[in-house]
C-alpha cells in the first residue's frame, strides 16, 4: 500500500474552490493526504514562560492564551509546541500557530471529495519535528472512531468463539445423544443440569464483578471530575492520584496554594485534605509559580 501524498501549501488559498482544486491536484489514488504548511502560514516561538509540565497539559495552557504569543486573528489559531532539546538550565518549548479556519476549510473540502487527511504539519525544520495541527476535537472524533472500530472487531471476534463453542457443543452432544439412544441415563441429566448451574453461576458472578467495577469506575470519574471543576483556572495539576475513599494526592502548580487547599475542601469526597510541607516558590520565565502538594488521608 502507497503512502499518503504530500501536498504543500506555500500561501493562504483563496475560499471557495481554491482549496478543492488544491485538494484534487494530488490525484485520485491514494486519497490519503497529509499537508504541509509552508512558512508563510506558520508562525513559530520560543517559549520560556510555561510551567514545567506535561507537553499535552502545555499545549492547552499555550491554546488558551495563544493571542499573547501569536499575532494570527482572523478564523482562530491551533497551536502545538515541542520541547527543545535541553540546553542549560531553561527549559523552553518550541511552538507553532497556524490558521484555525484554514485548517477547518482543508478538513470539510476533503470530507465533501473523499480525501483523507491524515495529519497538518508545518515544514520541517531542526528540533521543530512532531508538530501537528489537526484541531483536538478532530483527534478526539478520531480516536473516538478509532475505539469504536476496536470495539466490533473484539464483537466480531468473541461471536466468531462463541460460535464455536456452540457448534462443540452441539456436535458432542449429538454424540453422546447417538451413543446413549438406547439408555435413558439418569446420571447423565443431573450431570448436565450441574454444568448449567455452575455455568449460570460463573455468568452472574462475572457479571456482578462487571457492574460492580463499572460503579466504582464512575464514582472515581464524578471526584476526580469534580476535584478539576473546583481548581483555579491558573492552576497546573501535575499528580493527580486518588482512590474510592477520598484518599490520595495532588500535586501541581498554582499562583497561591492555600487558594488550592481552600478550594479543594469544598469537594465533597475528599476527607482530612492537608498540605505536604510548605509550598515551594519556582521561578519560570519571569513569573512565580508554587509549587504544591496536598494528601487526603483517613483521619
Amino acid at each position: 500500500m502507497k503512502g499518503p501524498i504530500r501536498l504543500r501549501i506555500a500561501s493562504a488559498p483563496t475560499p471557495g474552490s481554491a482549496i478543492d482544486d488544491l485538494l484534487q491536484s494530488v490525484g485520485s489514488a491514494p486519497r490519503r493526504v497529509v499537508v504541509v504548511l509552508g512558512d508563510a502560514l506558520v508562525q513559530r516561538r520560543r517559549l520560556t514562560d510555561l510551567p514545567p509540565a506535561r507537553r499535552s497539559t502545555t499545549r492547552r495552557l499555550a491554546q488558551r492564551h495563544s493571542t499573547r504569543y501569536f499575532r494570527i486573528r482572523d478564523g482562530g489559531v491551533l497551536v502545538d509546541l515541542v520541547p527543545e532539546m535541553p540546553s542549560g538550565r531553561e527549559k523552553a518549548w518550541l511552538a507553532a500557530a497556524a490558521p484555525g479556519e484554514l485548517v477547518d476549510s482543508l478538513l470539510a473540502a476533503a470530507t465533501r471529495l473523499g480525501y483523507f487527511i491524515e495529519d497538518v504539519i508545518p515544514d520541517t525544520r531542526a528540533g521543530w519535528s512532531g508538530l501537528s495541527f489537526l484541531p483536538a476535537s478532530e483527534q478526539w472524533r478520531r480516536l473516538k472512531q478509532h475505539w469504536k472500530n476496536t470495539a466490533h472487531i473484539a464483537l466480531g471476534v468473541l461471536l466468531i468463539v462463541a460460535m464455536a463453542w456452540t457448534a462443540s457443543f452441539v456436535m458432542r452432544w449429538r454424540i453422546v445423544r447417538q451413543l446413549d439412544s438406547g439408555l435413558a441415563s439418569v446420571d447423565s441429566v443431573v450431570a448436565a443440569v450441574s454444568e448449567a448451574r455452575a455455568a449460570y453461576g460463573m455468568l452472574h458472578e462475572l457479571t456482578t464483578t462487571m457492574q460492580q467495577a463499572q460503579g466504582d469506575r464512575n464514582k472515581l470519574s464524578a471526584l476526580m471530575t469534580a476535584v478539576v471543576r473546583a481548581l483555579p483556572d491558573s492552576v497546573v495539576l501535575t499528580t493527580m492520584s486518588l482512590d474510592l475513599s477520598g484518599t490520595g494526592r495532588l500535586a501541581g502548580f498554582a499562583e497561591e496554594a492555600l487558594a488550592v487547599n481552600a478550594a479543594l475542601h469544598q469537594v465533597p469526597g475528599l476527607v482530612n485534605l492537608q498540605l505536604e510541607g510548605v509550598p515551594v516558590v519556582d521561578a519560570t520565565g519571569g513569573r512565580s509559580w508554587m509549587r504544591f502538594a496536598l494528601r487526603s488521608v483517613q483521619p
